[in-house]
């Protein structure tokens, strides 16, 4: 969502964190492509925390309900595809962090998405050790780190741009 809302408004700067393009593959077949059959099997699918985070002490965080209704998947695919394809409108410095054990999300969506923004400074992070929810999980620290510190040089930058004026 933020990716989609800083291709359509002037925004100083944006952080995107293991942002949704495609989903993780666990074999041969994308999980998008099953998503016009799968509407037909069942309705649901279960909601599961531990594929969001591995740290046990932060996994009762991951919110959620027990269930995910089917058809959420193939609105929110469509979505994201859409998001992709305006991301080129983004001008705005971006931080953008993959986390690698990512079991939610394809860790090449980072990729995907940092290589359609049109801003001239684009960082990337790509964290070791975590899942879906990396601020909550074994990397958090990191994440807030260098969140921390890539908002800190767009306020320097701001500033040093405001007194040139």
């Amino acid at each position: 969502m933020a990716i989609d809302l800083a291709s359509q408004y002037p925004v100083e700067g944006l952080v995107a964190i293991n942002p949704l393009l495609w989903l993780k593959r666990y074999g041969p077949v994308r999980p998008e492509a099953l998503y016009g059959f799968a509407r037909f099997l069942t309705p649901y699918v279960p909601y599961l925390k531990s594929l969001n985070m591995s740290r046990p002490e932060t996994l009762h965080l991951a919110a959620g309900s027990s269930w995910v209704p089917t058809a959420q998947a193939t609105a929110l695919s469509r979505y994201a595809s859409d998001v992709h394809n305006r991301a080129e409108r983004v001008r705005a410095p971006a931080l953008v962090i993959t986390s690698l054990r990512d079991r939610v999300v394809d860790p090449s969506s980072s990729a995907a998405f940092a290589a359609r923004f049109a801003s001239k400074r684009v960082e990337r992070l790509e964290l070791s050790r975590s899942g879906h929810i990396a601020q909550l999980d074994w990397d958090g620290p990191q994440v807030i780190e260098a969140v921390s510190s890539f908002l800190e040089g767009l306020r320097s930058t701001t500033s040093r741009a405001q007194t040139d004026k």
